[in-house]
């Protein structure tokens, strides 16, 4: 997106079809034999210095990782993958940890990381995928991006059969009754939530705005033009809950841009003061 080159040194998964996503989707980048590991984060036995560590760790809620592992409880879950990612500390450049809600923040402040809460739309995204950024390594002053512009979802190729305004869309795991107590015009973000495994469904409020009649569930493929991406991206499953799992595990598209534009910021900032 920037012009940069990168080089992959590690990508590392213990679920198959990312595994398989992986090697897809990194495969126009210079890959290295053995790049891609069929591992969890805290059973690497080391980390390949490199410039930019992203990382994901499981939610605690809903994670079937941490559910195989016997980790029931939220501090029994994240207590591993705390450790993992404290050890990578003087391996990698600049770290960028996604999360999901804000139980990892204190942690991250004690570790030296900056939190900083995103949201999908206020990045020129189609929709709300509100989530904690936790960046470490960056001296910069950190954009304040908790405030999203409503954003016609509609206009993600594949939806655009869905503009009139009677329609609206909601996620599966979030109760209707809720989006419609909060009275939010059909295009305000609250209606779009690419959540994790779960996809999308399409309502027609009818001519009063309160039928609420449910006309379309979202594809794994319609999820993902909503998170910014196109048909290039493979979602490789043959299990339509798996690639929806994949593309709600994945950083929207306006995630990774604003990553990048951070990491530049940085490099060029260090160039032009090595120059003076």
């Amino acid at each position: 997106h920037l012009g940069f080159a990168p080089v992959i040194v590690r990508a590392c998964d213990p679920w198959a079809p990312a595994l398989a996503s992986y090697r897809a989707n990194l495969s126009r980048f210079l890959l290295n034999p053995g790049v891609v590991s069929a591992c969890r984060a805290e059973d690497l036995p080391d980390l390949p210095s490199c410039d930019l560590l992203l990382s994901g760790p499981p939610c605690v809620r809903d994670s079937t990782l941490s559910k195989g592992l016997g980790r029931e409880d939220p501090g029994g879950t994240i207590a591993a993958t705390k450790g993992a990612c404290a050890s990578f500390e003087d391996q990698a450049r600049f770290e960028v940890m996604e999360t999901v809600g804000l139980q990892w923040v204190p942690w991250g402040l004690e570790h030296g990381f900056q939190p900083l809460r995103v949201q999908d739309a206020a990045l020129g995204g189609y929709t709300t995928r509100r989530r904690t950024l936790l960046l470490r390594g960056f001296r910069q002053e950190l954009p304040s991006l908790t405030e999203a512009a409503p954003r016609a979802w509609s206009r993600a190729p594949g939806l655009e059969r869905f503009a009139d305004p009677r329609f609206v869309m909601a996620n599966d795991a979030d109760v209707v009754a809720k989006h419609r107590r909060q009275n939010k015009a059909w295009d305000e973000p609250g209606y779009g939530i690419v959540g994790h495994g779960t996809s999308h469904r399409i309502y027609d409020t009818g001519p009063s705005g309160d039928e609420w009649t449910y006309v379309h569930r979202l594809s794994p493929e319609e999820s993902r033009s909503l998170s910014g991406f196109g048909p290039g991206l493979q979602l490789l499953s043959a299990r339509v809950r798996e690639r929806q799992t994949l593309v709600g595990n994945g950083w929207p598209a306006s995630f990774g841009r604003l990553v990048g534009r951070l990491v530049a910021a940085e490099i060029l900032a260090e160039c032009a003061a090595e120059q003076r």
